[in-house]
């Protein structure tokens, strides 16, 4: 509908692209639920479907249902309240209520999110960090399984509180076959290419990597890195880094921004609703 959009990109500088679903086929696939729990492997699958809506739209969650041994059991559990994803944390959470009357909440999200709201000890926390990183590293999307049967109270911060970190679930999507020739074409002809994701850092890194995106180790940040920097160090940030994970839309739009002050034209490319904000800007 914009033509002068289309005759500006042909004199872009600068692409900052999405990953899951743009770089990738964003085609889960569930390869393991690592557990960090004594439960037996038919709860923690059950705690696995509770953390998913109960009418499935997310690719991750399809994935979770695909490969869960055990089948959805809503005849005698009813789902009492629906806390949405928080995008500061990165996590979601469901309170449900069996026909007897016991009560759970099921949590997944981030890594580092879920574990804000889990009664763990150091030992244990660094372990579960330890082996994020390792997972992480080898280009695995993460999501970390939490919750417990407790009295729910209907107040989300209570209700979230002091919950049983109980595993780990590692999945893959691909690299779209097409994504490594785009980028490495638009690198040859000049086009600086930044990725933004939500991802874990090394996850994004290690993608980074198998699609040959130009990048430098010590300028790769995440959304916390960025809240910590001053408003000049973080329009530097973003001139430097080629890679963006965890980041906010506001970050995305700020980003965007940043850019275009320096007389940059930029193109942006998205699919999902938190990308919007970035993508009107562009």
């Amino acid at each position: 509908k914009s033509l002068p959009s289309v005759e500006t990109l042909g004199s872009v500088d600068i692409i900052c692209t999405d990953k899951t679903g743009t770089l990738t086929e964003g085609k889960f696939q569930l390869n393991e639920l690592l557990p960090f729990s004594q439960l037996k492997t038919e709860e923690l699958w059950r705690f696995a479907l509770f953390a998913c809506e109960p009418v499935i739209t997310d690719s991750m969650e399809r994935a979770i249902f695909e490969k869960a041994p055990i089948k959805w059991d809503d005849a005698k559990w009813s789902l009492v309240h629906d806390y949405p994803f928080e995008t500061e944390g990165k996590h979601m959470s469901h309170a449900w209520r069996a026909e007897s009357g016991e009560t759970l909440v099921a949590m997944k999200g981030s890594i580092e999110g879920v574990l804000v709201h889990c009664d763990l000890t150091k030992e244990k926390r660094e372990q579960i960090l330890s082996q994020t990183k390792a997972l992480a590293s080898q280009g695995y999307r993460l999501l970390g399984l939490a919750g417990q049967v407790k009295p729910i109270t209907g107040k989300r911060e209570q209700d979230e509180q002091k919950l049983n970190f109980l595993a780990i679930l590692t999945f893959s999507d691909p690299i779209r076959p097409s994504a490594r020739e785009a980028v490495q074409t638009c690198q040859k002809e000049g086009i600086v290419v930044k990725m933004i994701t939500g991802d874990h850092p090394l996850t994004a890194h290690a993608i980074a990597d198998q699609l040959g995106l130009e990048h430098s180790h010590d300028a790769l940040y995440t959304g916390t890195d960025l809240n910590q920097l001053s408003l000049e160090s973080r329009k530097e940030a973003f001139q430097r880094g080629a890679i963006f994970s965890r980041v906010t839309p506001e970050q995305k739009y700020e980003l965007i921004k940043a850019l275009k002050v320096q007389g940059k034209i930029v193109a942006m490319t998205g699919d999902g609703v938190n990308d919007a904000p970035a993508l009107k800007i562009a």
